[in-house]
């Protein structure tokens, strides 16, 4: 909708954990703030939230200079609130530069998307932009491979991808997505393989 809106901007001289909630009076009027890399420019925006009261939470939110847009369906008053607390970093293997080796003999890992962000799109993901972390399987010898991924809990979809290259999608070999994400390969030749996991939370 076409609503009346107004500007903020935060510098962050620091990484933080940053919360955002917008509420408009009377509060039977609806909110809408987002948050952004450049003001006004939709392509930059970083989150938006809505509801009776819209709030947006960014665990880990580097230095720089970003911009807030509060949107109401009706000329009223508003207030912000904007919380500043101690960042929680991403994980290590949030790009490909940190990406975590697979034991040479398989097993189970455990990881984190939390303040993850979105470096890579796999193909079965469709254009959805969803935090990633990133896996390393170096093979020595061929194998026969089971790739599965999944959230605890399964409350959100989970996408694996394999690829020969680590966020190059023209060579990705396989992508699939569900509450339990597996990929099968029959024969997988020598070499390194990357592994990226997405999920929509």
């Amino acid at each position: 909708g076409a609503y009346p809106d107004v500007f903020y901007r935060l510098v962050l001289t620091e990484p933080h954990r940053v919360t955002i909630s917008a509420s408009l009076t009377p509060t039977t009027a609806a909110p809408y703030v987002s948050l952004m890399g450049e003001c006004g420019v939709s392509t930059t925006e970083i989150a938006c939230g809505s509801g009776a009261t819209a709030t947006i939470t960014r665990n880990f939110l580097d230095t720089g200079t970003y911009y807030i847009a509060v949107d109401g369906n009706a000329e009223s008053p508003l207030t912000l609130n904007v919380t500043l607390d101690a960042p929680v970093y991403p994980p290590a293997n949030d790009t490909c530069a940190g990406a975590e080796d697979v034991p040479a003999t398989g097993g189970i890992i455990s990881g984190t998307l939390l303040s993850a962000s979105d470096h890579y799109i796999p193909a079965c993901a469709g254009a959805a932009r969803y935090p990633d972390a990133f896996y390393r399987l170096v093979l020595t010898e061929p194998h026969k491979i089971t790739v599965t991924a999944q959230l605890t809990p399964m409350t959100a979809a989970t996408y694996v991808s394999l690829a020969t290259a680590c966020g190059v999608p023209a060579t990705e070999i396989a992508c699939v997505g569900g509450s339990t994400a597996t990929i099968t390969r029959n024969f997988l030749d020598t070499g390194a393989y990357y592994i990226a996991v997405d999920a929509s939370t």
